[in-house]
Order: structure tokens, then C-alpha cells, then sequence
């Protein structure tokens, strides 16, 4: 039987290695999430130069902490302003993840019913053909219509609250029957906003500032115009009739705030993905429930309340918004059984994000993408330093000895043994 001597450096060694390697792998980490992330931004290069993109800013986060946080190019070409993590873009139907997250509190509180027509929320709506609920709103299955063209979307007259802006589209009749088949729809959002004015009695952009914003650290999130954020440019029509790069035109996005009327930061995005990761802020089966595709199961990309869920190559499930218009466009992308945020913005109209794009960013911040050291070594390194602990405080390899050994060994085996 080896010497207690003998145990004891055998034992310390072990401590030493696990110590040594959970250094190595934090260091790594580190490594790879500020040094590696090259390929991510060669990714973002490349799409930039193809697309003659303005300014880009993209963001990772990992269990709620930002891995990873970058910005590229200008976001003011005209003055030469850089591009800046702090600079907040336009993130347009990316707006909708927010509104559904104030509909899910709401509806988690017991204070909005999904099920009920939501002119009990909204009573100065005009009664339609059908009933239509907050539930249907958030899917796009309530049949309200869309822009009619991209000039449409365009507005300069401003609304104090969100139900005064439903003069655009209340007195149009629904496009079909609620639930019997869908239409996306930026209006949807705007009618699902007046309901949570309705059951609160706060404007629209307070009840977000307060419950969501300032709840989640979204600090650099406001809706559009509110503060300083990046130029917008566009380069197609209307907006450019021969595919130069211009100037976005005025738009005031009262109209549809809840729709796509709010801009943010990556960083701010990929926080606010990741609170829907832990259960603080939406009870699980709350995100659950927005997270459930109200579409036909042989759909391909599965529809929520407003989210899309879908699996990648890998078959990792992947929950995800687009958002396009004047002057920007973005990218939520959620992974949450890795517990993965990732956000890209644009400020270029309708800059179709690539799946190359796309992807290529994601892949360098997941199980599977390229990497120093194989996939569960820091598990391994942390249950090896569990052990160590563990035995030496809680399980001694010596025992109580015989009183034929020596009374030092009998002393220190007394003194380890458990009590």
C-alpha cells in the first residue's frame, strides 16, 4: 500500500492538474471569444463588400454574458462616422420579439387574456366579421392586413399612442377568417400594442421603457428617433429607383412601433434573447408557450407568437426573427439548448442577410465550430476539481489505524477522519 507521504503528493498533484486545467481552458475561452472570432468577422467582411453595406455592428452572448461584441464600417458615411457597439440601428420587425415579450408578461401576470377578443382591450376597434384575438395577433392568423407596397410603410404624420395610429387599417375588412390561415402582418402588432395600452394604461413606448427595457439592462433601446442612432440607407425602390445607395427617407415610426418601430444595440439584443434562456424573466412555460409554432406541422419554418423556430444542418433548434426595412436590417437568432444569442444589424435597407452570413457568424460561437480544445473539457476539468475537494474534505484516503502504527499516523488519520 503506497506511504501516506506518497498519497498526499499524489494527491496534491491531482489538485494542481485540474487547477492547471481549468486555467488552460479559461484561458482558451477567452482566446477564442476575442481572437477567434476572425472568422466571424470575415463572414461580415465579405457580406459587406458584396452588398456595399454602410455599417454593421454584431453581438454573441453565452448564458447571459456578452462573449463577443464588434462594430464595422460607418454609421454615418456622410459625416465619417465609425460604426460603434454603442450605436443603435434600426432592427424593424425585430421590434415584434420585443411587443410579444410585453404580451408574454402580461399574459404570465394574469392582466391579458389571449383568448378573448381583443375589443376588450381595444373597445374603440371596429367589430370585423369574426372575433379576433391577441393569441391570433401574435401568430398572424387574425387577418389583418399587411403594407399594400413598400411606399406604405413610409409615414410622416406622428401618433401620440399606439391606438391612435389604428386609423391606417381599423375600418378594412379581415383577409380571411381568424386561424384558418395566416399573413404576416406589421398592423397585427400595432392592434396587439393599443391592447396593451388598453390593459395597462400606459403609452406603448413607456410600458415598453419601463417593463422591458429598463427591467432587462436594455439601456441603448428606444423607439426610432429617440436618441442618437445610426444614419439609414437604402438601395431599392422606392426609395432608390436605380439601385444607388441614398439616404433613407423621413419616416416617423409611430405608426408602428410595436411592428418595427424600435432600434437597439447587438448587445442590447442579445441580452434581451438570452432573458428568455434562465426563467427570471418569463416563467419557462411561458416561453414555452410563445415559442410553440401555430403553423401546420409540415411547415418548414414553424410560425410562434412572433417568433420562428426552425433546426439547423445539425439539428440544433434554432429560434429566430428577420427584420428589414428603410434604413436597416437585422438578426436575432437564439439557441437556447446552448444557451446562445447572437445579433446582427445592418444600416442598409432590405440587405438580405445570407444563410452564408448567417451561419458562418453563428458557428464560431457553438458546440461544433472550430475550436482549441474538445467539446466538455471544461466539464471535465471542473468534476476533476470537484473530486479533489471532495476527497480531501469529505472522504480521506487514510483510515484509522491499528495501535500497532505509529502515533503520529494515528494522530493525523484521527484528525482527517470525518465526525
Amino acid at each position: 500500500m503506497p506511504s501516506r507521504r506518497l498519497r498526499r503528493a499524489l494527491l496534491a498533484m491531482a489538485g494542481l492538474f485540474s487547477l492547471g486545467l481549468l486555467g488552460w481552458v479559461a484561458a482558451v475561452w477567452w482566446l477564442e471569444h476575442r481572437f477567434l472570432a476572425a472568422p466571424a468577422q470575415s463572414h461580415i467582411d465579405t457580406f459587406m463588400a458584396q452588398r456595399g453595406v454602410p455599417g454593421f455592428s454584431a453581438a454573441a452572448a453565452k448564458h447571459g454574458a456578452i462573449i463577443w461584441s464588434q462594430a464595422f464600417g460607418y454609421a454615418d458615411l456622410e459625416r465619417k462616422i465609425p460604426a460603434a457597439p454603442a450605436i443603435r440601428f434600426r432592427v424593424h420587425s425585430v421590434s415584434k420579439c420585443l411587443t410579444a415579450a410585453a404580451l408574454a408578461l402580461l399574459h404570465q401576470e394574469g392582466r391579458l387574456d389571449l383568448d378573448v377578443p381583443i375589443r376588450r382591450y381595444v373597445p374603440s376597434f371596429p367589430e370585423k366579421s369574426h372575433p379576433i384575438t391577441a393569441r391570433q395577433l401574435a401568430s398572424h392568423r387574425a387577418g389583418i392586413r399587411g403594407y399594400r407596397d413598400d411606399s406604405e410603410s413610409i409615414n410622416t404624420r406622428h401618433y401620440p399612442t399606439a391606438t391612435a395610429s389604428l386609423e391606417k387599417f381599423q375600418h378594412d375588412p379581415l383577409l380571411f377568417e381568424p386561424d384558418t390561415d395566416s399573413f404576416y402582418s406589421s398592423y397585427g402588432y400595432v392592434l396587439l400594442s393599443a391592447a396593451i395600452e388598453g390593459a395597462t394604461a400606459d403609452t406603448f413606448p413607456d410600458h415598453m421603457r419601463r417593463r422591458i427595457f429598463e427591467r432587462l439592462g436594455m439601456h441603448s433601446t428606444a423607439e426610432v428617433g429617440a436618441r442618437e442612432e445610426s444614419a439609414g440607407y437604402d438601395d431599392v425602390t422606392p426609395y432608390s429607383t436605380d439601385g444607388s445607395r441614398v439616404l433613407s427617407p423621413f419616416n416617423d415610426y409611430s405608426n408602428k412601433w410595436a411592428g418595427g418601430g424600435f432600434s437597439s444595440t447587438a448587445e442590447d439584443l442579445v441580452l434581451f434573447g438570452s432573458a428568455h434562456f434562465e426563467g427570471s424573466f418569463l416563467k419557462r412555460e411561458t416561453v414555452r408557450l410563445f415559442w410553440t409554432p401555430r403553423t401546420p406541422r409540415w411547415s418548414p419554418v414553424g410560425v410562434a407568437m412572433d417568433w420562428m423556430v426552425l433546426r439547423d444542418w445539425r439539428l440544433r433548434k434554432m429560434v429566430f426573427h428577420f427584420g428589414a426595412g428603410s434604413g436597416g436590417t437585422s438578426l436575432l437568432l437564439l439557441y437556447p439548448d446552448q444557451g446562445t444569442a447572437i445579433a446582427l444589424l445592418a444600416n442598409l435597407g432590405h440587405a438580405k442577410f445570407s444563410e452564408q452570413l448567417v451561419l458562418g457568424v453563428a458557428r464560431q460561437f457553438l458546440p461544433g465550430g472550430p475550436t482549441f480544445f474538445p467539446e466538455g473539457l471544461a466539464a471535465i476539468a471542473a468534476a476533476a476539481w470537484a473530486l479533489y475537494f471532495w476527497r480531501r474534505r469529505f472522504h480521506p484516503y487514510s483510515v484509522r489505524t491499528s495501535p500497532a502504527s505509529s502515533g503520529r499516523e494515528n494522530t493525523d488519520s484521527s484528525s482527517n477522519s470525518p465526525t
